[in-house]
């Protein structure tokens, strides 16, 4: 059976300006208030941040979409990472380096710049050092740098993909979420045939006729269709030879939902979690 699903609007590529406008055609057609939810960050407390984090004494600057999102949301991001379990506050950040620059007499890493963290002392960061190519790592408070465990390319993918993973089952009235653990992936069809999940995914992507996001990358997989959707997270751990991958299929027919988890769910070894 299939059911027409409202249209909407994948987040487009475009200039970091643009950043909040490309959220908003995608996010408000699910969750209309998000816009009354966020709270902006003032000029002022960005740049105490920056002083802080003596970024400005060796050259370093935040990503400009991290700049642009803070103008708008860097107070509150009005549910925005909730996938990680953290939220972005400016004021929290500063508070939170002030002290951590006390406890470590001035010794703060300034080129990975931890942006959410939460209780536990988990950590989403920024590698600041390679330009454009700034990548976002998760780690543990306590972990070395070699330790960390990437997440995605750089934060504007990343920003994209918090959304997406958030928002994007809400257009369809079938979903299926699912996940592998480091074992079942190995000891699956495709873990045994040495066969990377995305390439295959790839391959799925062709035979269902999907379009692949512009913010997919060697982390996560979006694919897409009027009919079908595919949210799929790799996670690589910092030895990057152990992966598991969780994630959400969604479609407006039921039964193209039960065909693909034939053609990839069952291939990967994957637990099968059935919302509606």
């Amino acid at each position: 059976m299939q059911m027409e699903i409202m249209n909407r609007i994948i987040v487009q590529q475009g200039e970091p300006e643009t950043i909040i406008k490309r959220l908003k055609d995608y996010i408000l057609p699910i969750d209309a208030k998000w816009l009354q939810r966020i709270k902006a960050a003032s000029e002022e407390s960005m740049k105490k941040l920056k002083k802080i984090l003596r970024m400005e004494e060796i050259g370093l600057e935040f990503p400009e979409v991290f700049i642009q999102l803070a103008k708008f949301a860097g107070e509150s991001d009005g549910g925005l990472f909730e996938e990680t379990s953290t939220s972005l506050s400016i004021t929290d950040l500063i508070n939170r380096n002030e002290e951590l620059y006390d406890s470590k007499n001035g010794a703060l890493n300034p080129y990975y710049f931890s942006f959410l963290h939460d209780q536990l002392e988990f950590e989403y960061i920024i590698d600041l050092r390679d330009g454009k190519n700034q990548a976002v790592y998760f780690s543990e408070y306590w972990k070395v740098i070699d330790e960390f465990d990437i997440v995605s390319e750089c934060f504007e993918k990343f920003l994209c993909q918090c959304a997406t993973k958030l928002y994007e089952y809400s257009y369809f009235p079938y979903s299926v979420g699912f996940d592998t653990t480091v074992r079942s992936l190995h000891e699956s069809f495709l873990g045994k045939s040495k066969v990377d999940p995305f390439e295959y995914l790839r391959i799925l992507s062709d035979k269902y006729k999907l379009q692949k996001a512009w913010f997919s990358d060697k982390c996560f997989y979006f694919a897409y269709s009027s009919d079908l959707s595919l949210v799929i997270t790799k996670k690589i751990f910092s030895n990057a030879n152990d992966i598991s991958i969780y994630g959400v299929l969604a479609s407006n027919n039921k039964e193209l939902l039960e065909q693909l988890e034939e053609d990839f769910l069952i291939k990967i070894g994957a637990t099968i979690y059935r919302d509606k």
